[in-house]
């Protein structure tokens, strides 16, 4: 999340990512990875991938058209199966909820699996201003929380950290000989994690999805920390957003068949459990997060956002997030999905730049398994900002109002946009004998580019031609 509450300048962000050549090369060979083994196991599967995406389609709009209801019905048959339940929908009294259970038990530190509910909120801030250490166990969550960076992407924290970048992480923190072999890097923080689990009061984790009819959640891993999370110590405090209930636990395998397929590229995850009664001795808590969903849920246009599995899929093929990784968009959910989500957490003061940060290629909606429209949510939220009376706008901003119309104009009609290509062929030359490159001047993002020569002929000019 924004943490500081400035304007998010994505552009200032991006100037340094795309210098890092290490980072950008980290980025390629994991985005791209993960794209293939996307694309195999969909081959695999065959229809059926495409099948579990209707039902999924269809279950997530019956349940966000009724959220409140979902949201009561799950936390009545969850405490049927005598776990308790809290809804808040501000992060301060769930934070305090948490911390309360926590110091009860007489807990110095908790052992907690992957969650971007608790990235969200701020969890592991507040509990170390409460002397309470958090413990990362999912691996790329442990990498970065030793490198003292939020995560990346959405299911792999760690993406832009290169098998060297790990290696110097390990030896310098905790103290290891230096290798960068795999193996002994993932043994390292194994044998760091188990001990922690070993003495763990309490665990918390997140959840994938929740069934509103049986009070049950499902929590999808590949590590195995998950389930030592919350089945090893006395208490467990799942925290996750009311976005994750649907209404029938039937429909569970429609979501987790997408989820697993979208997000790592398996046919199926090594681990799912699915939680809800928990063994005797035992207590479990489940804080359900509503804050600007149900907001969400009852706008007309941007409930289709809700449909999110949180996949991470849009990240990976999105050729802004290719370059500048999650970092670059100061908001939790990083990448298309966050561009849609963020204003309502944010404001569209903080986020103004942050919705020009979209080519509107289309590719986040071809790959989403719930085929949320994204560039159409970001054009959206576009108009909403540029007809918003209520936000003070800069001079430039109202600038760029005035040239967008113009240019929507211009767009529109076949005869002036005919006239733009030998315009900018016209203005190249002059730029370039003026300044001996292509560039705009007194406007410090591109006033030091050299942009390429404008072709002779656009595709459609030779293409019609021919």
């Amino acid at each position: 999340m924004n943490k500081n509450n400035a304007e998010i300048n994505i552009g200032e962000f991006s100037r340094g990512a795309l210098a890092d050549n290490k980072l950008r090369e980290n980025l390629r060979k994991a985005t791209s990875t993960a794209l293939i083994k996307r694309d195999e196991a969909v081959k695999i599967s065959g229809p059926s991938f495409e099948r579990s995406r209707e039902r999924a389609i269809a279950e997530r709009n019956v349940s966000i058209c009724s959220l409140r209801e979902l949201t009561a019905r799950f936390c009545k048959n969850a405490e049927a199966r005598g776990v308790r339940t809290f809804v808040f929908d501000d992060y301060v009294s769930a934070l305090n909820e948490i911390t309360k259970i926590i110091k009860e038990k007489g807990a110095g530190y908790v052992v907690k699996s992957k969650s971007m509910i608790s990235e969200e909120i701020g969890l592991n801030d507040h509990l170390r201003a409460n002397g309470i250490e958090p413990v990362e166990t999912d691996l790329g969550e442990f990498i970065v929380s030793l490198a003292g960076e939020s995560p990346s992407h959405l299911t792999a924290p760690a993406l832009h950290k290169s098998r060297r970048d790990v290696a110097e992480l390990f030896a310098a923190k905790l103290g290891v000989k230096y290798t960068e072999n795999v193996e002994e890097l993932a043994m390292i923080a194994r044998k760091y994690l188990r001990e922690k689990f070993l003495d763990a009061k309490i665990g918390i984790s997140g959840a994938n999805f929740a069934a509103a009819d049986n009070g049950v959640i499902s929590i999808v891993e590949n590590e195995c920390n998950a389930r030592l999370s919350f089945g090893y110590p006395q208490t467990h405090i799942a925290v996750f957003g009311a976005e994750k209930i649907i209404s029938r636990f039937s429909e569970m395998g429609s979501f987790l068949d997408i989820l697993s397929k979208s997000a790592t590229g398996q046919i199926a995850n090594a681990y799912t459990s699915f939680v809800g009664a928990c063994e005797e001795g035992h207590e479990r808590y489940f804080i359900i997060i509503t804050k600007n969903r149900y907001k969400i849920a009852d706008d007309p246009v941007f409930s289709e956002a809700l449909r999110c599995v949180r996949c991470g899929a849009c990240q990976n093929i999105c050729p802004i997030f290719q370059r500048i990784s999650g970092h670059g968009y100061g908001f939790t959910y990083a990448g298309p999905i966050g561009i849609a989500l963020a204003p309502f957490f944010l404001g569209y003061e903080k986020c103004s730049e942050l919705i020009e940060a979209s080519t509107l290629c289309g590719f986040c909606k071809k790959i989403c398994p719930v085929k949320i429209d994204i560039p159409s949510l970001i054009l959206e939220h576009r108009r909403r900002y540029y007809e918003d009376p209520s936000i003070v706008k800069t001079p430039f901003k109202k600038a760029k109002k005035i040239f967008s119309y113009i240019h929507s104009k211009i767009m529109s009609g076949p005869f002036l946009s005919s006239l733009i290509p030998p315009f900018i062929r016209l203005y190249f030359k002059a730029s370039k004998y003026l300044g001996g490159r292509n560039y705009i001047p007194l406007w410090d993002k591109y006033e030091k580019r050299h942009f390429m020569d404008m072709p002779e002929k656009t595709f459609m000019e030779r293409y019609f031609k021919k």
